[in-house]
């Protein structure tokens, strides 16, 4: 038999570029593994999501299946693995063996390893006896606990005035519970002294006086009138003691950032008074920031000792509160006992799509991985990633530990880049490298952007694809000019323009995958409904809400009537739906004829009449029974969509009475109205050619044909960070947070919070180039932009990269002419060789799309006894 001793595997390191076979390379790996007599359960092959782990697994097992079944198939793979001795019989005993071993297979993902490591260390980490991991939706009854529970402490008030600068306005539990949303996991990552920053830092005097500045300003000469007017304005601000308006005014502001023109040069002399003011606003503002900086850290404090007890005392958690009790256990434990827990060692370590791992993960995994390179005798570690696919810093994935590894682990071999795409037609693969290499065209109004978009460029090598005789192309069209020029009526016009487009690829291309990747969860149930409109079946990946339904907008209104019967919204929405005449809500109808005060009390009456009987029965049956009734009485008027919609909220009605189960949590069914509303995301998939997702769900798809539509506003920085974090690099650990400040304000502060502000925003950047690159590397043969008639080649967006890289002629009389940039065979479906080229294509691809999950006859099941809600 010929074969491979383990020893001779070298630690490797790939940095493989969309569709270069970054699965088929670790498979080929785990196979060769296999193939030197290696125990299948001593390899630990992980990657980010359980569907790239399912991928991997099937794809080992289906190369070994067919070289088993198949001498020809045998022979192939045997070349492959660089084993040419290897014949059938060999691979059918690796498969039996397989099989045999597939309940100790360590094939997943990093959070599965890490909770088997946490059930044997269980005791050692406090956890108790019984623990699990809970959705979100257990989470958020939790969190909801926890802030009422803190409500009760009278200090609460005091930090949230500080937290809130003094504004009442909102909601106390509101205010509280969107800090926890923004700023929790911060909390969590990081320590008191970070955000106690600026505790040594300023020197400011409330009462200090600074009338002899205002003498020297007002007995200044100045150049224009205009500026003497805006210096007696900041004068009284000066003397009232307004510094927060201060730093806002023109004049302060000009001469923080340097510029010191306000219509004309301030003065000389102007700009020397102003000191001893600039230093009172820079002691100002970090004083009041360094109030709202320990404020936010104690309240978040207050919150999360009630918080973490109450989730280990119920054995309820995340996979990352598994993840960080573990990763501070495991520096200190010993290899060996862990191995000996988990009744394996871990000799051969594979990581896929390393560039999304969190510090939190590579500090537990670091451990194993340092064991498996420093010992060369039958060890080995294999890691494969690509930085331009790191898309996933908003779940804290980390794209720069991957730089480090080669750096950090010793004997590390790095493998040349894989950039031989085996996916894409020439025309994608072309215009990939046009954009990607000419991002020196791109200049935005932004130095962060710029240093951004320099810094990524750095990562891209030119592309070259296997499938050189693949037709295809990619076009950019540009949305009409309308009347309504606000960003919502252009994006529908473009949305619009969409359809349209699928519509005539959906003809022209039956049976083939169409991929319509949206950038935002909210743009998917528009182009869904849209899309059905016209008769164009298209399955939902990703998670949306409910409430793009109809169906489901009239069950929430008859929960928010149980419990605001004078809620005249929801009245007279159901008052004008089916629900009408089991609710007996004929209102507004001709069934009340009386008018004035007797029509508005029958109105009334009947409302209050309905919102007892919904709250008796909610009382009495559950959630779940009485929204089941509900969708029953709608069941008839639904297209399959809105069926689907309704048997989805059926079952989380149901989920929500398991979850609630005390009768008092029933009371309030505007809980369940906005659990619903605001946490619950839902996906309607199926097999249909035509799919609509988020550019993060089509991360690791392909698609035959890619459709992108593009926002005019949306840009990197639609939505401000809430906080300042600082960190001595991106690997380190965080070591300044600070609430967010104006751009004056980050001027009056220490150095470092700008540069971390800067960081931060560059971060922004980085990210949103490899969701760029990412969409623009899922199509076969091509790919289809639309946008919207406002994007401009300066946007800081993605729509200003194609713009300025790939229409260099740009002027603004082409945004009437439709398509701006086509490149490749628009009519490259009519190819004589497209059907034989799909087939070929199409081979891997189809293996991996989930199976057909539409409903094909739905009934609503009478009563609730079921309690699964709308049966098939």
């Amino acid at each position: 038999m010929s074969g491979l001793s383990a020893e001779f595997f070298e630690n490797q390191v790939i940095r493989a570029s969309a569709g270069t076979g970054k699965t088929f390379a670790l498979s080929n790996r785990f196979l060769r593994l296999l193939v030197s007599g290696v125990a299948s359960e001593t390899i630990l092959a992980t990657t980010f999501t359980r569907k790239g782990a399912g991928e991997i697994l099937d794809r080992i097992v289906q190369r070994l299946a067919q070289a088993a079944l198949d001498a020809e198939s045998a022979t192939k793979l045997a070349d492959q693995l660089n084993c040419p001795g290897l014949n059938q019989l060999r691979f059918q005993d690796l498969l039996a063996n397989l099989m045999k071993q597939l309940h100790r297979l360590q094939i997943g993902t990093l959070d599965s390893f890490f909770h088997r490591i946490v059930q044997a260390f269980r005791l050692e980490l406090g956890l108790p006896a019984e623990w699990s991991i809970v959705d979100q939706q257990q989470i958020r009854r939790l969190q909801f606990q926890s802030i009422r529970e803190i409500l009760h402490e009278k200090t609460v008030i005091d930090l949230l005035h500080l937290l809130n600068q003094g504004d009442a306005g909102r909601k106390i539990a509101d205010l509280i519970g969107k800090s926890v949303d923004d700023l929790y996991e911060t909390y969590l990552d990081s320590n008191q002294d970070a955000w106690n920053s600026l505790l040594e830092v300023g020197d400011y005097q409330a009462d200090k006086d600074f009338s002899d500045v205002v003498e020297t300003l007002e007995a200044i000469s100045y150049p224009h009138a205009g500026q003497k007017k805006q210096i007696l304005k900041e004068i009284e601000l000066m003397r009232s003691c307004q510094w927060k308006v201060l730093v806002d005014s023109s004049i302060f502001k000009v001469i923080v950032i340097g510029t010191n023109k306000y219509f004309k040069l301030l003065p000389d002399e102007c700009l020397e008074a102003y000191k001893p003011i600039i230093e009172q606003c820079r002691g100002y503002v970090i004083d009041r920031l360094l109030r709202q900086n320990l404020a936010t850290y104690r309240l978040l404090d207050e919150f999360g000792q009630r918080f973490e007890a109450d989730k280990v005392r119920l054995g309820e958690l995340r996979f990352d509160d598994i993840t960080r009790k573990l990763q501070s256990y495991i520096a200190a434990a010993d290899r060996d006992r862990i191995s000996f827990r988990i009744d394996h060692h871990v000799d051969h370590l594979l990581l896929d799509e390393f560039q999304d791992t969190s510090l939190a993960q590579w500090n537990i995994i670091r451990p194993f991985a340092e064991r498996t390179t420093a010992d060369r005798a039958g060890k080995s570690f294999f890691c494969v990633g690509d930085l331009k696919q790191a898309i996933y810093g908003w779940r804290n994935g980390v794209a720069e530990i991957f730089d480090r590894v080669e750096h950090d682990l010793p004997n590390i071999s790095l493998s040349p880049s894989l950039i031989t795409s085996y996916r894409s037609s020439p025309a994608v693969i072309e215009t990939v490298n046009q954009v990607f290499q000419n991002l020196d065209r791109y200049q935005p109004n932004d130095d962060n952007v710029k240093q951004a978009v320099t810094d990524w460029a750095t990562r891209f090598q030119p592309h070259q694809t296997k499938k050189t005789e693949l037709p295809g192309c990619v076009t950019i069209d540009y949305a009409p000019n309308g009347d309504d020029n606000r960003d919502a009526g252009r994006n529908e016009r473009m949305l619009q323009q969409t359809v349209d487009l699928i519509r005539e690829l959906y003809e022209q291309l039956p049976g083939r995958s169409i991929g319509v990747l949206a950038r935002t969860n909210k743009s998917i149930g528009k182009l869904i409904f849209m899309l059905q409109d016209v008769g164009i079946p298209a399955s939902e990946e990703g998670g949306n809400p409910l409430t793009d339904s109809a169906a489901v907008e009239l069950v929430l209104s008859a929960m928010q009537l149980a419990d605001h019967p004078g809620d005249s919204i929801a009245r007279f929405h159901l008052s004008n739906s089916p629900l009408s005449v089991p609710l007996k809500l004929m209102l507004e109808s001709a069934t009340i004829q009386d008018e004035g005060f007797n029509r508005a009390r029958q109105i009334n009456a009947a409302a209050n009449a309905a919102s007892e009987q919904l709250r008796r029965q909610l009382s009495r049956q559950g959630y779940g029974s009485t929204v089941e009734e509900l969708a029953g009485v709608l069941a008839r008027h639904c297209t399959r969509r809105e069926l689907s919609r309704l048997q989805q909220l059926v079952q989380q009605a149901f989920n929500y009475d398991r979850s609630h189960p005390e009768p008092g949590t029933r009371l309030r069914p505007t809980r369940f109205v906005k659990y619903i509303r605001d946490e619950f995301r839902a996906s309607d998939k199926s097999s249909a050619d035509v799919r609509v997702m988020t550019i993060h769900k089509s991360k690791g798809l392909e698609f035959d044909v890619v459709v992108l539509p593009m926002s005019s506003g949306q840009g990197w920085f639609s939505r401000p960070p809430s906080l300042i974090i600082g960190r001595a690099s991106k690997t380190e650990p965080i070591n300044l947070v600070s609430r967010m400040a104006s751009e004056v304000e980050r001027l009056l502060l220490p150095p470092e919070f700008e540069t971390a502000f800067q960081q931060r925003c560059r971060s922004a950047v980085l990210d949103n180039l490899c969701v760029l690159y990412v969409a623009m590397t899922r199509a076969v043969h091509a790919t289809h932009v639309v946008m919207s008639y406002g994007c401009k080649p300066e946007n800081t967006s993605e729509a200003g990269v194609l713009l300025s890289t790939l229409v260099p002629e740009w002027q603004a009389d082409l945004r009437d002419q439709g398509r701006l940039f086509t490149h490749g065979d628009p009519n490259w479906h009519q190819s004589p060789r497209q059907t034989e080229q799909a087939v070929e294509s199409g081979e891997s691809k189809r293996y991996y799309l989930p199976p057909d999950a539409g409903l094909t006859s739905l009934s609503l099941a009478k009563g609730g006894r079921s309690g699964r809600g709308i049966k098939r």
